[in-house]
């Protein structure tokens, strides 16, 4: 497991700034996922807070995107709904996303997750990406995720829906922390899938576990209920 179910799917074509498209090229590092998965991933936030015309049309006037298109494969249910909004826009589908997805990356809404990381992680991106052409290979390593059957479902169905790999919310999960409280589930079974995080992000995990006096599978545990059924839970269905 670690693909998201393709299921019915179309083609999404936007435009960003110049340094939005740096900054995806960047996150989808950390966060081992294509550029398009780290559009998709911030796409699944900006729609929970309902876009406005007006909000576009201000983004309009503080933005520049570049000419080229950056094109990427959607499911049908989220290109329902940007067609359904494009008619509210009155505006180029691929402007209008374009514009809400470069100012979410221009405005560091993920300025924390890259503060949590190894400062060493990031300089290595960093250098990795100032060659030319850049590098954006990441270094990768297989884990063995355990979690209660709750929180498995959650996390399935999140990346299902969203169509985004686990790896990339896996790894998220990971880099914004565990929960500081105890899980509370409603089902007490357990169960497991297989997926890949950076290795550096691997090598955090296991010393943060460490200094936590936890095993590695019971941090990782708390780090994906913070991310998905803790108090300021990050994804929600």
């Amino acid at each position: 497991m670690g693909k998201p179910n393709r299921g019915n799917v179309t083609k999404l074509s936007i435009r960003l700034t110049e340094k939005a498209h740096k900054e995806v090229q960047r996150y989808g590092m950390m966060m081992n996922l294509s550029k398009a998965g780290v559009i998709l991933f911030a796409l699944a936030k900006i729609l929970k807070e309902n876009p406005t015309r007006t909000t576009v049309l201000n983004l309009e006037q503080k933005y520049t995107l570049e000419p080229t298109n950056f094109a990427m494969t959607i499911k049908k249910e989220l290109a329902d709904k940007l067609a359904d909004l494009t008619v509210e826009m009155d505006m180029n589908k691929n402007i209008w996303i374009g514009l809400l997805v470069s100012h979410y990356f221009e405005s560091g809404k993920e300025a924390e997750v890259e503060e949590k990381s190894d400062p060493e992680f990031v300089a290595e991106i960093d250098r990795k990406l100032a060659l030319d052409p850049p590098d954006t290979s990441t270094d990768v390593f297989k884990i063995k995720v355990e979690t209660n059957t709750e929180l498995k479902k959650k996390i399935v169905e999140f990346s299902e829906e969203n169509y985004i790999p686990l790896s990339g919310l896996v790894t998220y999960a990971l880099l914004k922390g565990p929960s500081e409280t105890l899980p509370e589930y409603q089902e007490f079974e357990t169960d497991y899938f297989f997926t890949r995080i950076p290795v550096t992000v691997y090598e955090q995990v296991k010393q943060k576990a460490d200094e936590m006096y936890l095993s590695d599978f019971k941090y990782m545990q708390l780090c994906l209920y913070n991310a998905f059924m803790g108090k300021d839970k990050v994804f929600d269905l």
